[in-house]
This record gives C-alpha cells, sequence and structure tokens, in this order.
C-alpha cells in the first residue's frame, strides 16, 4: 500500500442522486501527463516532479514530523500549501540543526504467532530531508495553481 501526493483542488460530483467530494489533480498547463507507447517496454509515463508517492510506514514517518497530532487512522486529505511550506521550512532547518533526525534506519521485520509478518525496509540517511523538499515542490506548485496539497 502506498499514499501519493499531488496538487489538487476538491470538486463535487453527484452518483445516483447522492452528492460526493471528490479531489481533482492539478498540474501545471503546460505538463503533459499523457503516456508515450513504447514498442518493447508498453505505456511509459512522463516524469512528474508533482507527484511523490510513499509506503505508508514512510507516509506516516514524513507526515508525522509535519503534523504530530494528525489521525494516522486515514491515509487520504488535503493540506493547506501555505501552512505546509512553512512547516516543511521549519523541519528542514531542525533537519539541518539535528542531522540525528533524518539518520540511517535499519530495517526491520516482525512477525505475531500465526500473524502477519509486518516488514520496515528502513531509511537510507537523508530519506526524510529529500521527501521534504520534494514535497514543498508540490506545495509551491499547488499554492501557484490556487489549490491544495492532497494526498491518498
Amino acid at each position: 500500500m502506498s499514499v501519493t501526493f499531488y496538487p489538487g483542488k476538491l470538486g463535487k460530483k453527484i452518483i445516483n442522486g447522492v452528492e460526493f467530494t471528490i479531489y481533482h489533480e492539478q498540474f501545471p498547463p503546460d505538463f503533459d501527463d499523457k503516456p508515450t507507447n513504447d514498442p518493447e517496454y508498453g505505456l511509459i509515463y512522463p516524469q512528474n516532479p508533482w507527484s511523490l508517492n510513499l509506503t505508508n510506514m514512510n507516509f506516516v514517518s514524513v507526515i508525522s514530523i509535519l503534523y504530530p497530532d494528525v489521525d494516522l487512522t486515514s491515509y487520504c486529505g488535503k493540506l493547506e500549501p501555505v501552512d505546509l511550506l512553512e512547516k516543511i521550512k521549519m523541519c528542514l532547518e531542525l533537519i539541518e540543526l539535528a542531522p540525528s533526525l533524518d539518520a540511517v534506519v535499519e530495517p526491520t521485520a516482525f512477525a505475531d504467532n500465526g500473524g502477519m509478518r509486518m516488514i520496515g525496509c528502513g531509511k537510507r540517511k537523508g530519506y526524510l530531508a529529500e521527501k521534504l523538499t520534494q514535497l514543498k515542490l508540490i506545495a509551491e506548485e499547488a499554492q501557484k495553481l490556487g489549490g491544495l496539497v492532497i494526498y491518498n
């Protein structure tokens, strides 16, 4: 499972007379997100700097440092770009002052008797700062487009 961050906006859709709130991706007007069809490899999607996909465990690492009181029972929501940019700036400054906040995390695995096995892949040194910098780019684009940062 994974969670993806992207610039977007909220919309409404009516299905069978019931109104739903939906999220729409919102990329710069000159970005063509249509894949090309390579004869050998099939569909190849363009590099998209405005989309960040994280495993659920890495999502928790990133979102909980930005929003320590976030409800982690839901892996979807929306963030205001201005607030997010302030939090990212503060976190990157903290990491610069205390690099141990972004140190190597060794892989782990644990299982309950007869239960599922949970695997933590670990993180390389600098992973958190790298992902926060990518998220900053998404928040800046969402702000330029007058939208939100959506994650789901």
